[in-house]
């Protein structure tokens, strides 16, 4: 596998193009590739500019709502595999039973967290909401050992919800043609502190830097700081360009040879 690198402004230029192409206002189109390209960035691939594992794998819906994968070059119901690759225990053994190899990256769910319709662990589910539905289970955080802190959280994330004007309810009902009958539950809270009435602020901040140092100091090269391992994916794709494996390359030539944006594609790796 040959994995090339490409510019972050050439792929924003080139999401920005399609978007255009597709309907979108050119300003917003820009925003929305920036988010993107943004993403890759940051090393979380499932979300930038060529889609996630879903786009990567070949997933395709028939029109009768049935999802088929390329297994070993053969259309496969995905109902009939997922669930065996899914209870993988390593990427290489996912890989091999798609009859894929390791060009693709799936990432591992946490053990303890996803289980399947008899208990099974699950490691790598493929299409999480489509496919799965109801036929699996999430342990609370923290797993299914420990997880009263899993549940404080979660009724902390839940009261935020309410208070940001999110609905209370379910987070989705459907009806029988599987199409929603309630709002979306989907809300986002802001939250100030105003530090100087703990402390003063200039004590807070000498707080917070020597607990910072200190954490560097104690730890080894595999602690990091919340967001630092992000940060530093992100200076070495800036420097030397976001990584694409073949099949992201093929699925951004596809996106441009679309009928409906027909556009040419200009993108060539560092």
């Amino acid at each position: 596998m040959t994995v090339k690198r490409f510019r972050a402004e050439q792929l924003i230029e080139f999401g920005k193009d399609v978007l255009v192409q597709a309907g979108f206002p050119e300003k917003q189109a820009h925003a929305a590739a920036m988010i993107l390209v943004e993403a890759d960035l940051r090393g979380d691939h499932a979300h930038g500019i060529a889609g996630g594992n879903s786009q990567a794998l070949n997933i395709k819906k028939s029109k009768d709502g049935v999802f088929y994968i390329k297994c070993g070059g053969t259309d496969v119901k995905l109902s009939d595999i997922h669930l065996s690759v899914a209870k993988s225990r390593s990427q290489e053994e996912a890989l091999k039973k798609l009859g894929i190899k390791d060009s693709i990256k799936l990432r591992a769910v946490e053990e303890g967290l996803l289980k399947g319709p008899e208990g099974e662990e699950i490691r790598f589910p493929l299409v999480f909401d489509d496919v799965f539905k109801s036929k699996f289970w999430v342990a609370p955080l923290g797993g299914t050992y420990f997880g009263y802190k899993g549940f404080g959280l979660n009724m902390l994330i839940e009261l935020d919800n309410v208070v940001g004007g999110g609905v209370p309810g379910l987070i989705r009902v459907l009806n029988s043609q599987g199409n929603p009958t309630t709002m979306e539950r989907v809300s986002q809270t802001l939250e100030a502190y105003s530090v100087d009435v703990i402390c003063p602020l200039q004590e807070a901040k000498e707080n917070l830097k020597r607990s910072v140092e200190t954490t560097r100091q104690c730890g080894n090269c595999l602690m990091y700081l919340p967001g630092q391992k992000e940060h530093e994916i992100r200076k070495d794709y800036l420097l030397h360009g976001i990584p694409l494996t073949p099949e992201r390359v093929q699925l951004l030539k596809k996106t441009a040879a679309d009928p409906r944006i027909k556009i040419p594609f200009s993108l060539s790796p560092i």
